[in-house]
This record gives C-alpha cells, structure tokens and sequence, in this order.
C-alpha cells in the first residue's frame, strides 16, 4: 500500500525508515520495475512491514501489513488516488489530460457503472464462445509443448481482449508478443523514464493498439459502447485511443495472472482436479459436448469458486497507490503512526 510523497514530506520515526540507494533520483526504480515484489520481501526482511523509497525521484511509503489497510482505506479524503492515477497513464501509456475537458474521474465513473452484472453476463459468454473456439481449434493440430504461462495468456488476451473490444483484435499474431514485452516494461514506464530513450519498442506498440482502438470495433461490448460515447464529447480521437489502451491492459494484466495460478494450482492438485471436473460433470454434463456454461451453471460451481478464491489470496498483489492531499497520520496495526506534515 503505497503513499506518494508529493506535496507533504514523511517526517519517518525511527520505526519506519527511509531505506537509501546509492542512485540519485531513480533510487529503487530499477530494481522495482524488475522484480517489485521480489525487492518489497527482501526490504521488509531487513526493515519490518513500513518503509520508505525513492522511485523516480519521489518518495513512497510502502505498508505491507494486510492489518494496515483498513486505516488507509479509510482515509480516503486525504489520500486520494485521482492524481496518481492521472500520472500513472501519462507515464505508462502517453495519455495527456491536459486534453480533457473533465477529470480522470469523470471518465472513470461511467464506464464503473456500465458494469453492471445485466452487461457482464453476456460478455461472460462471449468470451468463452470464442475461448472455446480457440480450444477446439488447438484440439484439431498436432501435440505441441510450450510454457503453461504463455498457453493461459495467449487463451486469455485473444479471447478476453476481443470479447470487450471488438472482433479481430488479434489477428495480428505479433501483437501477442508485444503485449508481454509492454506488460513486462510496465513498472519502469511508470518510474518516469524518459519513454522516447528507453521504451522505443513499447511505444510503438502503444502507437499501433491506440490506432486501433480509436473508434468503435465490430462485436465490441456494451460497456465500450458507453465508453466511446463519453470520451467522444471531452477529449480528442488520439487521445480516444490512447485512454482505451489503458483500459486494455487495466482489464487483461490481472485476469492473466489470476488465471495462470488458477489452471497450475489446479492441474498440480489431484484431489482437487478431482473434485473440479465432478463438480463440472454434475452441473453441466460433459464439458467436452458442451463447452461453454450458462451465467447460472457458472453461478453453482462454489468448489472453482472457492479455488479461485484461494488464488487471489495467495498469487495476486494489489498495490493500491494514493497521494496525501493534506497532512494526515496514519495508525499502524503495531501500535506506531506514520505522521505527515505540510512543508
């Protein structure tokens, strides 16, 4: 749970240090955009659950106590997550909101709405109709090996990408490959590197995917309908596409990773791979005649349910970023408070 410093600097008692790099401005960037995880486990061995770095020339706070979020979450008048956001998507994907002629809120807000479950539903199919097809496909050629990883995002991205955004997204077959490298690139981008020096491969992807997502797509869903509908009167056609890039990766970066740790968990445990596929068999036949479920046969599989909710306990990692707009202090689950003061 990370708080940027921007306008207030942390006053850090001794408990919660300032963990120092021996590069200037960048501090922690490299090594966060490499690994975040990786770097954030091994800081919180040596410094505890509460510390402070340097990425790309801003300090934040890093809280990796789960018994902390409740008190940040609560503060959400003082840490706010509108200026961060709007930073976060120039850096990552070139939008410029000094375009728009409202705030990232009011684009946000109508697109949150659209998604209702009357909406998701049919997008729900939609996506294993053609995910299905794309199986069947595969089940027609011969045996190939390749990285588990790689098989689930491809599966999900094609399928899930056009489900939302219109057909023939993919047809393009090196676009897959460029997805990753982007995805892969993500953390750096955000750190603020100048994006012309060091990300010349993902911009022009970024340049590609946003010329096509400028404007409607056939077979795009109704909550891209909306979309399009309200970027079209605040902001212009470049930006239309740069805007809906981000929603692409926003929507497709989590779902890829939820459902690799979802299939290997599942493929490496007997018993529950067990349990699953009579779970499956009892509420909708033989998957093999019936490849795709109804909302509701979706709705009576509690043992996926709950193996998927077992993933996101396990393999997920929100990051919820917010910027304190205001002096604030913040009590800790141990007993200790983070204090903010105005400079």
């Amino acid at each position: 749970l990370p708080v940027v410093d921007r306008e207030f600097r942390m006053h850090a008692p001794p408990a919660v240090p300032f963990v120092r790099s021996p590069l200037p401005w960048l501090g922690h960037g490299i090594a966060f955009g490499k690994d975040a995880d990786a770097l954030l486990q091994r800081l919180r061995a040596r410094h505890g659950d509460a510390f402070t770095l340097l990425l790309g020339g801003k300090r934040m706070t890093f809280l990796l106590n789960p018994h902390d979020a409740p008190a940040f979450f609560k503060q959400s008048k003082t840490l706010v997550a509108g200026p961060i956001s709007k930073e976060i998507s120039g850096k990552a994907f070139g939008i410029d909101w000094s375009q728009y002629a409202v705030d990232v809120h009011e684009v946000q807000v109508p697109f949150d709405k659209s998604m209702r479950k009357s909406v998701i539903g049919p997008m729900t199919l939609h996506m294993q109709e053609k995910a299905a097809a794309r199986l069947q496909a595969l089940g027609r050629s011969h045996w190939q090996s390749g990285e588990l990883f790689r098989f689930v995002a491809k599966l999900v991205f094609d399928a899930g990408g056009e489900a939302m955004l219109g057909d023939g997204l993919f047809d393009d077959p090196a676009l897959f490959e460029e997805v990753l490298h982007f995805d892969k690139q993500f953390p750096l981008l955000v750190s603020g590197l100048p994006r012309q020096i060091f990300f010349r491969r993902a911009e022009r992807f970024l340049q590609k995917l946003s010329l096509q997502l400028q404007s409607p797509r056939p077979g795009q869903a109704p909550v891209m309908d909306t979309r399009f509908d309200t970027l079209k009167d605040v902001t212009s056609v470049r930006e239309i596409g740069r805007n809906n890039a981000g929603l692409f990766w926003a929507t497709q970066a989590n779902t890829v990773v939820m459902a690799f740790y979802a299939v290997f968990f599942i493929l490496r445990d007997a018993q529950a791979r067990r349990q699953i596929l009579a779970e499956l068999d009892a509420v909708a036949g033989s998957v093999q005649q019936q490849p795709t479920l109804t909302l509701d046969q979706l709705d009576q599989l509690e043992k996926l349910d709950a193996c998927l909710d077992e993933v996101l306990r396990l393999k997920t990692s929100p990051m919820p970023i917010r910027v304190a707009t205001q002096p604030v202090t913040l009590p800790l689950y141990s007993g200790r408070e983070i204090g903010r003061a105005h400079v």
